[in-house]
């Protein structure tokens, strides 16, 4: 017999389809607490999540141009 549980809405975020956005946060205030940071402001965190996304998104393209270079390498093999 199963018995279905029910949600915890103090840990949706683990599941949700953002999960990246609030694990990149959460990366944030662990840093920073590791020196030490205890004030943080809300336009740091904007700023750390853009940079963080920014990151994301040159590394996706980057590998996205290298697939087309290769891909188009075999090609005209």
């Amino acid at each position: 017999m199963s018995k279905q549980f029910d949600k915890i809405t103090e840990t949706a975020y683990l599941t949700a389809d953002n999960y990246i956005r609030y694990r990149t946060i959460m990366d944030y205030f662990y840093t920073q607490q590791d020196q030490m940071n205890n004030i943080l402001y809300a336009d740091d965190i904007v700023t750390a999540l853009r940079d963080a996304i920014l990151e994301k998104r040159l590394a996706g393209y980057q590998e996205g141009i290298i697939n087309r270079i290769v891909e188009s390498i075999r090609m005209n093999l």
